[in-house]
């Protein structure tokens, strides 16, 4: 075999407008994943606080207005649910909708404990920031999300208006929201959120330059309105995580934030499963398991540490040896795999890494049998090392060779460069009449053969001496069928033991060795001299 070259805080819900963007961050551990605002506004954030909606001192909250509300809470996950009841830090995107002209000042609260937004006891408090300059409409449905806002009123607390006929707008939340992977049905899914927005009567009622608990509030007791909204895509509760095994060259272990998969069986099946609407998907016949679920990547030489973790679940990609291509096998729950994607890399100049060009790749792959390319480099190295990694449609970026994903599974592999020339025989046999020993050897194939050289030492580990003053030419450059030769070494000495090595020199450059094989020269006395055929 070729060897190788060597804190969580405690918050209440999520500020927004037309729409809002959360993101979930983990509980557990991981601060290296968390997720970290694209930007902040400057001047900074005039909040958010951590007060109800009945922290405003407003009462009777009946909140009977119903034409602005909470339509959709996306959550972007940086670390996930492993055991129910724990936290996680969250961050949402919120869908609005906004049924009236101009609502003023609008705050929005969202629980973190599974309780009510209206008068529980754990919310996070946000108002749409930053805004325009005052008497701007801003830009507050541009894709991002991130306005500015209307400015109406000449404050730091930011207005939404009804878009036209659309009435939905999308606006990111800046602050992590501290969730509560609650679970009352048992069925693997976090119970849906429970938001409240409120508004103020006019624009002179408030004068909001930062969240406080009682500004900005409802103007009225009705000037608001609280629903439950189940986050979509779901946050789910996980069992366990699948992970990497390359050295750590590669960033393999959780230190190194490596590659792991969020394994999705919630009933213990054994195999991944749909949940909460959301199809299992994994990379060939055999799935990750939470039975074997792993804490850590599992780093060796030859990529087979997970093999060898109770069960060999890497079964998902096969590579023909020298060709530009892999055979990737696509599994799921259900049979489906909707915009799946495959995320591959490819250290195809052996120094370790993933970060050279030409070594990272993505397709879209679907349920079953795909091929997915590679470019093949002019001077391939002796061995090759790839990670697979599939995403669910779900998945949002670029595809990395590091890092947490939800659902879909890593695959880590090392396969031998394959040589030009595949050997029949190879033999060393003594000549005692011609005092030589003839080394002869046969091919099966020579594809991308240029020839041979022939090396001999006197012992299995001793220094070896080439024989051939140039190269053993092909007898058939790049052929798919083999040929014999024969070299005669006329330099051996009676009665000593030699060693022999033949190696195959292909048109990149590379070289394999076979051997050794060894031969003695018998005293000459008493040897009949061969008779001519």
């Amino acid at each position: 075999m070729i060897q190788r070259k060597s804190t969580i805080t405690r918050a209440r819900p999520l500020l927004i407008a037309l729409a809002v963007v959360l993101l979930v961050l983990p509980a557990l551990a991981d601060a290296s994943a968390r997720v970290q605002p694209d930007a902040l506004p400057d001047p900074p954030y005039a909040g958010p606080g951590e007060f109800c909606m009945d922290d405003t001192g407003v009462t009777p909250l009946n909140c009977t207005a119903n034409d602005t509300r909470v339509s959709k809470l996306t959550p972007a996950l940086a670390d996930i649910c492993l055991v129910v009841d724990q936290y996680v830090n969250a961050t949402f995107k919120a869908d609005l909708v906004i049924g009236a002209q101009t609502r003023y000042d609008l705050a929005m609260y969202i629980a973190a404990d599974g309780g009510p937004a209206l008068n529980g006891s754990m919310c996070l408090k946000e108002v749409l920031q930053p805004v325009a300059a005052y008497g701007s409409p801003g830009t507050p449905l541009n894709p991002d999300g991130m306005g500015p806002f209307a400015n109406e009123d000449d404050d730091a607390c930011g207005e939404a208006h009804a878009s036209g006929t659309g009435v939905v707008g999308a606006y990111y939340l800046l602050h992590p929201i501290s969730v509560k992977c609650a679970d009352g049905n048992n069925d693997g899914v976090v119970d849906p959120i429970r938001t409240c927005l409120s508004w103020a009567n006019n624009k002179e009622q408030f004068t909001c330059n930062g969240v406080t608990a009682t500004v900005p509030g409802p103007g009225t007791g009705s000037k608001c309105n609280c629903e439950t909204t189940p986050p979509t895509p779901p946050i789910l509760i996980y069992r366990g995580y699948d992970w990497g095994d390359l050295p750590d060259t590669y960033k393999t272990f959780l230190a190194s934030n490596g590659p792991r998969h969020a394994i999705q069986n919630w009933d213990n099946t054994g195999a991944p499963d749909t949940q909460g609407g959301i199809v299992g998907v994994w990379l060939g016949q055999t799935a990750p398991s939470v039975d074997y679920a792993e804490t850590d990547g599992i780093p060796t030489d030859y990529a087979t540490g997970d093999d060898g973790n109770n069960t060999d679940d890497e079964n998902g990609v096969t590579w023909t040896s020298g060709t530009s291509s892999f055979t990737v096998v696509v599994n799921s729950s259900d049979g489906t795999c909707y915009q799946c994607r495959l995320g591959y890399w490819v250290d195809l100049n052996a120094d370790g890494d993933f970060e050279d060009a030409d070594e990272s790749y993505v397709a879209d792959v679907i349920y079953g049998t795909n091929t997915v390319m590679f470019n093949l480099p002019t001077n391939p190295p002796t061995y090759i090392d790839a990670r697979f990694r599939l995403y669910d449609q779900y998945a949002t970026g670029t595809p990395s060779p590091t890092g947490m994903v939800r659902n879909g599974e890593v695959e880590d592999y090392w396969w031998e460069w394959p040589t030009a020339v595949e050997l029949a025989s190879f033999t060393a046999t003594p000549q005692a009449w011609t005092r030589s020993i003839l080394i002869e050897w046969e091919t099966v194939s020579e594809v991308d053969n240029l020839g041979f050289n022939l090396y001999r030492a006197e012992s299995p580990d001793g220094r070896q001496i080439r024989l051939n003053a140039s190269l053993i030419p092909s007898q058939g450059p790049g052929s798919p069928i083999g040929f014999k030769y024969s070299f005669a070494d006329r330099t051996a000495l009676t009665g000593r033991t030699y060693y022999y090595w033949l190696e195959a020199v292909d048109v990149y450059g590379m070289t394999a060795s076979y051997g050794p094989v060894s031969a003695a020269i018998p005293p000459q006395i008493g040897v009949p001299k061969p008779s001519k055929p």
